[in-house]
């Protein structure tokens, strides 16, 4: 090897490592910014409060998110026992790498945004069944449209036109 290319090496070497540098110091700077975060309402209506319904339904909505391309890594709920003290629901969780929270079981306002869009549909529900006429036992297929078409303003809102 003459000198020339010797001497170039470790020049061209210091260069691709400031570079890298610089590189990694503008991704940390764009960590730093804050994420934005949408939520997205998805029902599934259930027939009973039993194990094996709460399960089925977990089912079909983590399903359903993964159609939409969201990652599901935690179960969130508020203190119901068919959530919480069920060991089968805890076993589906863990096969699924699901941490399972709960909110505070004395205080409804720690999770308001949940609590605002349940009143939100039961609104939107009770409304769409006074203008078809139809009765009370209306209800599930009323609330899975009433969560529909919310889910599909909220999906144009993010700007998909992927609608499930």
């Amino acid at each position: 090897m003459d000198e020339k290319n010797v001497e170039a090496a470790p020049d061209r070497d210091v260069k691709t490592l400031k570079r890298d540098e610089h590189d990694l110091d503008q991704k940390c700077e764009e960590c730093r910014e804050p994420l934005l975060a949408a939520h997205v309402t998805l029902v599934f209506p259930m027939p009973s409060r039993k194990q094996a319904e709460a399960i089925h339904a977990l089912n079909s909505l983590v399903t359903r998110f993964r159609y939409l391309g969201v990652y599901v890594d935690r179960l969130h709920s508020d203190k119901a026992r068919e959530l919480v003290e069920s060991k089968q629901i805890q076993k589906w969780c863990a096969a699924r790498g699901l941490l399972q929270t709960t909110t505070g079981g004395d205080n409804p306002s720690s999770n308001e945004h949940v609590e605002s869009e349940v009143n939100q549909l039961k609104r939107r529900t009770r409304l769409l069944l006074r203008q078809a006429g139809l009765p009370a036992t209306s209800w599930p297929i009323a609330l899975r449209y009433a969560a529909e078409d919310r889910l599909r303003h909220q999906l144009e809102g993010l700007g998909s036109h992927r609608f499930p």
